[in-house]
């Protein structure tokens, strides 16, 4: 009998009564899995599930999936039999709207350690003439910030990492050469440092790893420094 329950493949659990007990299962390839057992002692019935299942709402880690069958598929039936041996019997019906399991989802933290700088240097290249130590690009990796997310009890599904960028033309704090603020804004799911002379740098991730890229020289205010640092200030949440 259909359960209108689903294994996380999606595959219909279907009951029978074994052994005095209703047995919720799927057979998929001659493997048959059980996922919740419904058992009785006198009018104390518990509902027991064993695997997890499939729940229609993934914006809720807490929705909840019904057990609905064929009305009188399932009940919990009173015999009452007098001193002389005469019975009376009823059931009640249990198929529909009882039995119910809450769903369980996933959790993503990232941790307050502390998170990397990433720093460029407009320093000539080493393969400039003459050379320097500059490097117009850096990378980080925030794997180990991440490193308290769990799947929940469904089990492993799939991690992506994205760029998340709120706003548009945020101002970053930083300046280009004559003085102008530079803005940015989410372009193919990349961060973009732009003015009306053009595009200053760019942040972008591979999995865990940010990269940010720097393509024109911004203006540092500090002139008594050949080697001063300008830092991307943006409003807290803007970028992660």
């Amino acid at each position: 009998v259909d359960s209108k329950l689903k294994d996380l493949d999606g595959n219909a659990i279907v009951m029978n009564l074994v052994n005095g007990e209703v047995v919720g299962t799927v057979t998929n390839g001659g493997t048959t899995n059980t996922y919740f057992t419904i058992s009785n002692n006198n009018a104390n019935v518990t509902f027991t599930q064993s695997g997890n299942i499939q729940h229609g709402d993934t914006g809720n880690h807490d929705d909840t999936e019904t057990l609905t069958a064929v009305a009188n598929t399932i009940g919990l039936k009173e015999t009452i039999t007098d001193k002389d041996g005469d019975t009376a019997s009823v059931t009640l019906d249990l198929s529909t709207n009882v039995f119910k399991i809450e769903d369980d989802g996933p959790s993503a933290n990232a941790t307050t350690g502390t998170v990397a700088t990433i720093t460029v240097d407009e320093s000539p290249l080493s393969t400039d003439t003459p050379s320097g130590d500059g490097d117009r690009s850096a990378t980080a990796d925030y794997s180990s910030n991440f490193s308290t997310s769990s799947y929940g009890t469904d089990g492993a599904g799939s991690i992506t990492y994205a760029l998340a960028f709120t706003g548009t033309d945020v101002d970053s704090g930083l300046k280009d050469l004559d003085g102008n603020a530079i803005v940015m804004n989410l372009v193919n799911g990349e961060v973009v440092g732009t003015t009306t002379n053009g595009t200053y740098f760019t942040i972008s991730n591979s999995s865990t790893k940010v990269t940010f890229t720097q393509s024109e020289n911004i203006k540092h205010s500090n002139t008594s420094s050949h080697d001063d640092t300008e830092t991307l200030t943006a409003v807290a949440d803007t970028i992660g």
